[in-house]
């Protein structure tokens, strides 16, 4: 009886050591695990800018990481994702520390982007801007000479029916433009998630872009990255997926309908037909 209680005490000492020494070991790993990914700076005073076909190390300066428990693990950023808007690029940087925990940085960076041209959408304007201005002065003065060459050489009311006739076809010319600019819109607007055609691109050398989605509806709120809706791209010289632009403003939190135009470049300076995608925001 005695041994009986010696050996059941033996096996209950053995049992509760064997516990003991598991509680330790889970206390410990939950101790020294990491499970939280490192925190990404950004110094917003670094103005930077980025030309078309730059090595995009540069996008990385003013960045850095650091990990509570790994350091500083600024050598392990990326380029998480990136795309074109107007004159601005907007680019995303993810980290990774050495237990493999990765952190998203939670918003864009804006960086002044500068074509392959080295013309901005800005200068551009400006440009189309100036061009607009002296073809309207140029219209403007020849009617004056018209005008002044009829009155010259016709009566004061044939002066007038010309006159009077002008604007009519003035106004004709700028209803047919109107229908041309509207059939020309819906061409644009081709089903952007059609496939795409590898030897007419092989042939032309112009490369193309296929998107997943004609149109999204999101939740105000919602985190939109417009670059995730390129589902490929193509070109017969290599590859362009790093250069597709995407235009058109957005603002996932607030309420609307937007429509964002994609296309991509090669390098020789060809561009694709221009993809669109509508964004409803709910």
């Amino acid at each position: 009886m005695c041994e009986r209680i010696v050996e059941n005490k033996l096996e209950i000492g053995i049992i509760g050591a064997v516990v003991t020494v598991l509680l330790v070991v889970c206390i410990f790993t939950l101790i020294t695990s990491d499970n939280t990914g490192p925190v990404i700076r950004v110094d917003e005073s670094s103005q930077i800018s980025y030309t078309e076909g730059q090595s995009k190390d540069v996008l990385l300066e003013g960045v850095t990481a650091y990990d509570e428990k790994d350091g500083d693990v600024t050598s392990s950023i990326r380029i998480e994702s990136m795309f074109v808007s107007g004159d601005v690029l907007k680019v995303r940087y993810a980290a990774k520390d050495k237990h493999n925990n990765v952190t998203v940085y939670d918003k864009f960076r804006e960086v002044t982007y500068i074509p392959s041209d080295g013309t901005t959408a800005e200068q551009q304007n400006g440009e189309d801007g100036n061009a607009s201005s002296q073809e309207n002065n140029q219209s403007g003065e020849q009617p004056d000479q018209n005008q002044g060459e009829t009155v010259n050489n016709e009566t004061d009311n044939a002066a007038t029916s010309n006159l009077s006739e002008e604007p009519d076809t003035t106004e004709g010319q700028g209803d047919n433009n109107g229908e041309g600019m509207d059939n020309q819109s819906g061409e644009q607007r081709a089903d952007a998630t059609a496939a795409i055609d590898k030897e007419a691109v092989d042939r032309s050398g112009i490369p193309a872009i296929r998107l997943t989605d004609n149109e999204v509806t999101i939740d105000a709120g919602t985190n939109f990255y417009a670059i995730g809706y390129v589902d490929e791209t193509y070109d017969d010289a290599g590859d362009v997926s790093g250069r597709v632009r995407v235009t058109g403003d957005y603002d996932s939190d607030e309420t609307g309908d937007y429509e964002l135009e994609f296309f991509v470049t090669d390098s020789d300076g060809n561009v694709s037909e221009s993809k669109f995608l509508t964004l409803h925001v709910r």
